[in-house]
């Protein structure tokens, strides 16, 4: 095994050198920021274990086999579709009284605006508002 050291100024100068001494087959060991650029350490005909022994770089520790273990298939926990659930403090007693309440007041205004219409209606045209009354009395459409 051959080990060269390579300087250059930037990392693909260095790895442009070490094709042109080693060859395309040679395998870079390591690389690291030096005054001036980047030093590469490349070698040829590499052999990892004599590298380590070199080195003293620590083996990975081996895989031990796990266990297998069987799994059961996933099963949904929730419905796929969730019905939205009512809103309960809507439904309190006391927002129903106030409902309730609102509504007839809106009625009680209601009738009165109308009673007024009615009124200054008769006061301005009393024929018109007696022709009116007479087609509501007899269910026709009053735009006729």
């Amino acid at each position: 095994m051959k080990i060269k050291r390579f300087q250059a100024a930037d990392v693909r100068q260095a790895i442009r050198e070490v094709r042109e001494v080693l060859g395309p087959d040679a395998v870079i060991l390591s690389n690291t920021r030096v005054d001036g650029g980047v030093e590469i350490v490349a070698a040829t005909d590499y052999d990892e274990t004599q590298f380590r022994r070199q080195n003293n770089v620590p083996r990975p520790a081996a895989v031990a086999d796990e266990p297998k273990i069987e799994i059961d298939p996933a099963q949904p926990q929730a419905p796929a579709y969730v019905a939205p659930q009512q809103n309960i403090w809507s439904q309190e007693p006391t927002l129903v009284q106030m409902r309730k309440e609102i509504a007839s007041l809106r009625d009680m205004l209601q009738n009165q605006l109308s009673d007024l219409t009615w009124k200054d209606m008769a006061r301005q045209s009393p024929t018109q508002m007696q022709v009116l009354q007479r087609h509501m009395r007899m269910g026709t459409d009053v735009e006729l």
